[in-house]
């Protein structure tokens, strides 16, 4: 999986990898046809697009109130390590909460040998493709087919989903209004080779989520040998840093629940939520430990109030 290995890891691993088959199952609905034609209203639909000649597919969400007439914000959803687009618009209840906000929902699906994402400094998906492109032209293609707030473009991912939407934030930092990060990392830190992602060009805002339990990322991983990725307050920093702000930060806690810490710029803002006793799971998301902290809730909170500046 590209995460340290030992009896324990593999553990987690296999407990992870039985729920997202349960909740597989428990995402599927009728099947719905392919759209070959441009998407004109709402609805939920399963659709493929060809990059550098490879087909890809994608999970696409219309909401109910969408109207041509009428722009609207786009969330481009990046799962995690073996999952899917259908499953992690389940599991992080994006599919329905999006609809109910009036976000259109993109959520395309990894390849390889088990579905996953090349993110440039950790690769994961199948080789020689190109996911940053992919992510890219899927944005392209939606604003060509739909009226998607140019301002209001978001991006968000899970694992090594949260590394690949780091990636196409630092692409496509023109486009992309604030990223939603949720037990990710932005680069690896080992003694001897350090590789993280760009700076971005533009400031990209980011709300961060990371649990103090979580064992295939850990919290603390710079204190870890056995884990290659840098740490959230690590990544929290180097993006805030990309972001050109140089504010100092600010702690609020949150009851029980965690803490955040904010930095926040002229254009931009990144916050760091940390979920005690969370682990690897999508907070709020069956399988999730930690008590009180909604990812989905307050990932759409915050895209709302952070449109491109």
């Amino acid at each position: 999986m590209g995460f340290p290995a030992g009896a324990v890891v593999f553990a987690e691993v296999t407990r992870i990898l039985a729920l997202l088959a349960t909740l597989n199952l428990a995402a599927c609905r009728p099947p719905v046809p392919e759209a070959s034609s441009p998407v004109v209203g709402p609805g939920r639909y399963d659709r493929t697009m060809s990059v550098d000649g490879v087909q890809r597919k994608y999970l696409l969400v219309v909401p109910e109130g969408y109207s041509a007439g009428r722009s609207a914000p786009l969330i481009v959803l990046l799962h995690g390590y073996s999952s899917n687009g259908p499953q992690i618009a389940a599991y992080s209840r994006l599919a329905k909460l999006a609809d109910r906000d009036g976000f259109i929902l993109a959520a395309p699906t990894g390849m390889g040998r088990v579905n996953g994402w090349n993110c440039g400094f950790a690769n994961l998906g199948a080789r020689g493709v190109d996911d940053i492109k992919f992510v890219g032209e899927l944005m392209t293609k939606l604003e060509a087919e739909l009226a998607v707030d140019p301002k209001r473009i978001y991006v968000a991912g899970h694992s090594n989903g949260a590394m690949l939407s780091y990636a196409v934030g630092a692409a496509y930092s023109d486009r992309v209004a604030a990223l939603g990060i949720v037990a990710g990392s932005n680069g690896v830190d080992l003694p001897h080779f350090k590789r993280t992602v760009p700076a971005p060009k533009q400031p990209v805002s980011a709300i961060i989520f990371h649990g103090t339990n979580d064992r295939l990322l850990p919290y603390n991983a710079g204190s870890n040998s056995k884990c290659l990725y840098l740490n959230p307050l690590g990544s929290a920093i180097l993006w805030a840093r990309g972001d050109g702000i140089t504010a100092d930060s600010k702690q609020t806690t949150l009851g029980d629940s965690g803490s955040a810490i904010q930095w926040s710029g002229n254009s931009a803002d990144v916050e760091l939520v940390t979920v005690n006793g969370g682990n690897h799971m999508w907070p709020g998301a069956p399988g999730s430990t930690g008590k009180g902290i909604d990812a989905t809730e307050l990932m759409l909170d915050f895209f709302k109030t952070h449109p491109k500046r």
